[in-house]
């Protein structure tokens, strides 16, 4: 009976520490994913587009409009881009679940004075800062606007006791950075394009800032695979070797 109980603490160390082991694969790989991404902000230079060439290039700009704008659905502004979520709490301390996710795009291009580029937003990684971010609980009531909002346009009632809206927009005259694979078309203009091989990021914070997240996931993840890898190892080294001590003492 002891060796059974043995046995099945000896098997669960090994598999704790193959759990933790391929934990720490796969943060290493997330590491080796941020570090390109960081290699790429970092080392690709920024282009004014009058001196483009086919390949990979980062143009800074201001958004301009290539067709009718949209409008926000809290702020209600002109934009070429927005994305809503509203998030709700059934109880006081469960976790919040997404009740509504809404996203669109309008043609638009990126402009730096010397020529503009053709951007499509739907195909590209956004990285936008928050425009508008507003709660409601126990304590503070709902917007009777955003209630209106959330019931009429996407049919979500009930939301719980706290609920949490939050919303980021692009409107034109933004100023924003785009990394990615450009093409001149048949009519002359260049385009961003989306490719297998090579991101498509538009970010509205400066290289520095955009550079430095990227920078904390990879310290992040270096960190959690180093500690995830060496806490496995060891798990699987003291089960073997408590089995050496228990065929020794027979």
């Amino acid at each position: 009976m002891f060796m059974l109980t043995f046995a099945t603490v000896v098997l669960d160390q090994i598999w704790m520490g193959g759990g933790a082991i391929a934990f720490g694969v796969l943060m290493a790989y997330c590491r080796f994913w941020y570090r390109r991404r960081l290699l790429l902000i970092d080392q690709t230079p920024l282009v004014q587009v009058q001196d483009l060439r086919e390949g990979l290039a980062k143009v800074t700009g201001r958004v301009i409009a290539l067709a009718e704008t949209l409008h926000s659905p809290i702020l209600r502004k002109p934009c070429v881009y927005y994305k809503f979520w509203v998030f709700g709490n059934k109880w006081a301390l469960a976790r919040p679940s997404t009740l509504v996710l809404d996203s669109n795009c309008a043609p638009c291009a990126v402009d730096d004075g010397t020529g503009a580029v053709v951007l499509n937003l739907a195909e590209s990684e956004l990285d936008l800062a928050v425009d508008r971010h507003a709660s409601s609980g126990p304590l503070a009531p709902e917007s009777p606007d955003l209630v209106r909002l959330v019931e009429h346009r996407y049919g979500v009632r009930g939301r719980g006791v706290s609920t949490s809206y939050k919303e980021t927009i692009l409107e034109e005259g933004d100023t924003i950075i785009v990394i990615g694979q450009v093409r001149r078309t048949k009519d002359g203009r260049w385009r961003f394009i989306k490719e297998k091989k090579e991101p498509l990021i538009v970010w509205d914070r400066t290289n520095e800032e955009f550079a430095s997240k990227y920078s904390t996931w990879v310290k992040t993840c270096w960190i959690m695979a180093a500690v995830a890898l060496v806490g496995g190892i060891l798990l699987i080294i003291v089960a073997l070797f408590g089995v050496d001590v228990s065929n020794a003492n027979r």
